[in-house]
């Protein structure tokens, strides 16, 4: 896409009068107050200009309000001038082009990228989103091409990375720092034998591979003192035998300022009722993160749901091969950006917000199919799966989602491994402060499964079959779902925790109760038959709200087009069900 327009600003930033200020960091800037261990002067702009303007910026939209885009870019230029006070100098050269759009979407479809911050060091350029959804959240690695002029491309290239981040207070609201000592416990981050592999490893998380590196630096930064960081930050290589002999230190250092989470304000307990939101366009413009997902959201609002589930995917190529499970970051996928935007923009709707990382297999299987071979597999699966979902709880915690799901329908897994599975629940408990759940699949594994205790909801894939009949009455239906709602109630009852029914849901064919879970392709079209289950099943939840505290409907498209007339699959989307979403909504309880 072209851009609308360029403003090129290379004015003094007075002249602009803006200040690097912004309402939506004003819970951010409280829980700066609190932090274990302030970022130390020596990564500020004192003593130095925040005046002079470091970038050439570019803005790449003339028909939305640029306020925020000012405030942006004074962020950028306070952590350049900060750099230049670290580094002792003074700015000489031609300012680096800085890129701005004023969304995920207008990004994407011009660069076909759409990270909140990108860099092209070989090109001297990076291209940034600046709104306040990711705010001044994602900026650090713009820095890479100030330090790259001022101190040359280190041979340890993750100091370059990591650096560019440490004059960043704001990374990822709370600072590095923040985010170092609140993760020194979960043994996510990485001894320094293991670091560069680490911060290069394309399967680890963005996230932590940048805190990872960010920390690194500010630990040589205190044991060497400035000076000499800087004098050997270009030509140093440690041998195996430097980095154990520091390894000790590193750990002193992970740990210090370690105290109790900034816990971001949770809504009360409310009963849950919503849909699970479908990334069903791959297309920039029709997925998570663009303006047709964001109408999609409000339509759900409106329609009377209270909540709504993200669902970001990856996958894995055999359910019986341990294999690294990728985050997703190709424009038009469930990358984070988009995940976060969505997260954002359907609390600002008033829906309260689940995270649910799930996996998807092909040639026909499901998570319900993975099945390692032996011991060695098993721990080589759960190893790729906790730093993958450690990667969503991190998300979560970061984005205040309201609750995590640390799996889906893993129904041979948590049933042969329930004790590596209760590992995965204590490493998101210790990184995600909110309530946890798993999604279990109907049958067996919703049944069986053996640490629910561990779980503060009890989440249940419902697609239990309600009748054998091609014709049934909705009498013979809702004393089905009676049926399985009790089943439901004992498991309630037995662990002592309320259950949510993580996804239950009804394709537009003629018989859809007879397997819930089947897609209804190639079936025949009865808007008239979903409409029934939903019914039933709205009916049966409004007179069950001790136990059970919430429904999440498989699913709500990301784009209006899909749904319909003649579309059999789940979505209620332009359907009879649609119409009578208000009113089955409100029998539910609030």
């Amino acid at each position: 896409m072209k851009a609308l327009s360029t403003l090129v600003l290379m004015s003094a930033l007075t002249a602009l009068n803006v200040q690097c200020s912004d309402p939506k960091h004003a819970a951010a800037k409280a829980a700066s107050e609190v932090r274990p261990e302030p970022h130390p002067p020596l990564y500020t702009s004192a003593g130095a200009s925040a005046k002079a303007t470091f970038f050439e910026y570019h803005w790449h939209n003339d028909t939305e309000d640029s306020t925020y885009y000012l405030s942006f870019i004074a962020a950028c230029d306070q952590q350049a001038a900060a750099i230049l006070a670290f580094c002792d100098t003074t700015w000489v050269g031609t300012a680096p082009s800085l890129h701005c759009y004023p969304s995920m979407e207008t990004k994407g479809l011009a660069l076909k990228n759409t990270s909140p911050l990108q860099v092209n060091k070989d090109g001297r350029s990076a291209a940034a989103i600046a709104n306040p959804i990711y705010a001044t959240y994602w900026l650090g690695p713009q820095n890479q091409l100030l330090l790259r002029q001022i101190l040359g491309p280190p041979n340890v290239a993750l100091l370059e990375a990591g650096l560019a981040v440490v004059f960043n207070p704001t990374w990822q609201k709370h600072g590095f720092i923040y985010w170092k000592s609140r993760l020194a416990n979960t043994r996510l981050l990485p001894g320094l034998p293991q670091l560069e592999t680490f911060c290069n490893d394309q399967f680890q998380s963005p996230l932590l591979r940048q805190l990872a590196s960010a920390a690194f630096c500010d630990f040589l930064i205190r044991r060497w003192g400035k000076a000499a960081f800087l004098e050997r930050y270009a030509t140093w290589r440690p041998e195996q035998q430097e980095l154990l002999a520091m390894e000790p230190h590193w750990q002193d250092y992970l740990a210090q300022g370690t105290s109790k989470p900034i816990i971001p304000e949770r809504r009360p307990t409310v009963y849950l009722k919503g849909f699970n939101f479908a990334h069903e366009g791959y297309s920039i413009y029709n997925g998570y993160g663009s303006r047709l997902a964001a109408e999609m959201l409000e339509e759900q609002a409106m329609l009377g749901a209270n909540a709504v589930a993200i669902v970001p995917y990856s996958y894995m190529r055999s359910p019986e091969k341990p294999q690294p499970l990728p985050i997703m970051s190709r424009a038009g996928t469930e990358n984070d950006e988009s995940v976060v935007r969505d997260l954002v923009y359907a609390r600002k709707q008033g829906l309260h917000t689940i995270l649910k990382p799930q996996i998807w297999l092909g040639g026909g299987h499901w998570p319900g199919d993975v099945e390692m071979q032996n011991s060695t597999e098993w721990a080589a699966f759960f190893e790729h799966y906790t730093r993958w979902v450690a990667h969503y709880a991190l998300l979560a915690e970061i984005y205040e989602a309201d609750v995590f799901c640390v799996g889906v329908e893993f129904a041979k897994a948590t049933l042969q491994q329930p004790e590596a599975w209760r590992k995965v629940v204590a490493m998101a408990r210790s990184v995600y402060s909110g309530p946890v759940t798993y999604a279990a699949n109907w049958g067996s594994e919703f049944e069986q499964l053996t640490f629910w205790d561990d779980l503060d909801l009890i989440g249940l894939n419902c697609y239990y079959p309600l009748s054998e009949a091609s014709t049934p009455s909705k009498a013979d239906l809702s004393g089905r779902f009676d049926q399985v709602l009790k089943r439901a109630k004992t498991i309630s009852e037995s662990f002592e925790r309320p259950v949510v029914l993580t996804e239950i849901g009804f394709t537009s064919t003629t018989t859809p109760w007879l397997q819930p879970h089947f897609d209804g392709d190639g079936e025949t079209y009865s808007g008239a038959a979903q409409l029934q289950c939903y019914e039933v099943v709205t009916e049966a939840l409004a007179r069950e709200a001790d136990w059970c505290r919430g429904v999440l409907w498989w699913k709500y498209p990301s784009y209006p087009s899909l749904g319909g007339e003649k579309h059999t699959g789940f979505t209620p989307n332009n359907k009879p069900t649609e119409q009578q979403l208000p009113v089955l909504f409100s029998r539910l309880p609030d």
